[in-house]
């Protein structure tokens, strides 16, 4: 069963959080953005290649146009990607392909007739699900990442298993039960059954730090955490927000997408990870469709559905708004981040063979 647009379409919201620090990248590109508001949870800034203007009363502001330098087109739906020290890597419909950061030939690493799908990244292997062909169920499988094979099964997947993430020892994700999942973490070499961490999770929406597994929930809204060796579940955000996207978390703070009480437009905002108040970082952000986190800010992407022209946006970790950072992306996939840039894939307008894969300097 491969991953086409009507599918990525239903899941680019669980797919589209993503933590990724410390990894290197190429040379920066020199662009000057504009302002945002000037205090904390202010409006959103315009972009540009000379000073930029400064968001006032919700608005999005004006500029001209910034495009992403691409590194690879002609992509059939790229959905989810990853990076490492030195390459990019994506998943498309039937493939998983690389580039290195600096552009360069674009290489298929594995194929399969049946889609890869959310793939992550270590620094000898490529994990992600492997669609079966019959049942469409979703194994969680690694294999070296060059290329050189063999695919080894980690776990045996469900049908609409999601939200593949990893640590240094373990992989995590959620399988469906009833209408919402279980969490479940097995070791990366395998060889043992899935343990199950918690019940009742949204599916396909994770994030990790070096002690929890976190997520998000609706009904009610709310931030969740459980530690990766199992025990009681934790709320730390309740009854401050509405829609709670998923949520994304560094040393101190966990940060997530919302809206308040159902009115949009949607605004970022953060809270201390233990609990304590929330406080707003940036609004007249709607709709909100992607977060990525960097070491000293949030990226979300605002779009307005297949095919129109959505723009990406820079939100510091301190507050004072967001700034555009480029303004023609075409319904962006996951990003992720490393220390100099921005990467994202975009299934394109045009065609099956449309899509591109982008990155801008953070």
């Amino acid at each position: 069963m491969a991953l086409g647009g009507e599918e990525m379409k239903r899941t680019c919201w669980c797919l589209g959080i993503v933590l990724v620090l410390g990894c290197s990248g190429g040379g920066r590109a020199s662009v000057d953005a504009g302002t945002g508001g000037t205090s904390s949870g202010g409006a959103v800034g315009s972009a540009g290649t000379g000073a930029g203007g400064t968001g006032t009363g919700g608005g999005a502001g004006t500029g001209p146009a910034v495009t992403g330098i691409v590194l690879a087109d002609g992509e059939d739906f790229p959905s989810t990607i990853a990076v490492d020290a030195t390459n990019v890597y994506w998943t498309t419909n039937t493939e998983i392909r690389t580039v290195s950061k600096s552009g360069g030939a674009v290489t298929t690493v594995y194929g399969s007739e049946n889609g890869p799908f959310e793939v992550n990244v270590d620094d000898t292997n490529l994990y992600w699900f492997h669609v079966r062909s019959v049942t469409g169920e979703r194994d969680v499988v690694s294999a070296p990442k060059s290329g050189a094979g063999p695919i080894t099964v980690v776990a045996m997947g469900a049908v609409e298993a999601g939200g593949l993430v990893s640590d240094a020892d373990s992989l995590y994700w959620a399988i469906p039960d009833g209408v919402n999942g279980i969490l479940e973490r097995v070791p990366k070499a395998g060889g043992v059954a899935p343990t199950p961490l918690a019940e009742d999770i949204y599916l396909g929406v994770l994030a990790l730090d070096d002690q929890y597994v976190y997520w998000g929930a609706s009904t009610p809204p709310r931030v969740r955490r459980i530690l990766k060796t199992g025990g009681t579940v934790q709320d730390i955000a309740t009854g401050e927000v509405n829609g709670i996207g998923p949520p994304l978390v560094d040393a101190t703070d966990v940060y997530f997408g919302s809206e308040w009480n159902e009115t949009p437009p949607d605004h970022v905002a953060k809270m201390p990870k233990d609990g304590g108040p929330v406080t707003t970082l940036a609004t007249g952000l709607d709709p909100i469709t992607q977060l990525a986190l960097g070491q000293d800010a949030v990226y979300a992407v605002v779009d307005f559905g297949p095919g129109r022209t959505g723009y990406i946006a820079k939100i510091p970790k301190s507050g004072g708004g967001a700034t555009k950072l480029v303004t023609d992306a075409v319904y962006p996939q996951q990003m992720v981040v490393d220390d100099q840039y921005l990467y994202w894939g975009e299934p394109g307008a045009g065609g099956p063979h449309d899509g591109r894969i982008r990155k801008f300097p953070r």
